[in-house]
């Protein structure tokens, strides 16, 4: 029987194979119900500019998010408006991300729920 000597020779493309197939499963880490912004300015009251993930893609939100659901992303360009009182929980606002709380009497709770409550980012902003 002839077999083929798969020594050190071989070992880095293996290697270099098995992490680019490891590296995105890891980055890719939205689970359903986890919401992104989706527009340069969004409200926590409305739906509008807000994505929801479905478990298989980023769709418009039927609905604004909360501390219910998975993980709240304010992207970089964007900003996050607080006009309202809103409890918030898994909330990540990236580098060049805004989340304004513009209170005008409104209370932004943070839920000490699953994971991080508050995630800033380098180069994050919490405006108030």
């Amino acid at each position: 029987m002839f077999m083929k000597d798969f020594s050190a020779k071989h070992a880095p493309g293996a290697l270099l194979l098995s992490c680019l197939l490891l590296v995105p499963a890891l980055s890719w880490g939205q689970a359903d119900g986890d919401y992104q912004t989706n527009a340069p300015v969004v409200n926590f009251t409305l739906p509008a500019g807000w994505q929801r993930y479905n478990g298989a893609a980023w769709a418009d939100a039927d609905a604004a998010p909360s501390s219910a659901n998975g993980v709240i992303t304010i992207r970089n360009g964007h900003s996050a408006e607080v006009t309202a009182n809103v409890t918030l929980d898994q909330t990540v606002i990236t580098n060049g991300g805004t989340l304004w709380l513009n209170t005008n009497g409104a209370t932004l709770t943070l839920n000490d729920g699953q994971g991080d409550d508050l995630e800033i980012g380098a180069g994050g902003t919490l405006l108030h």
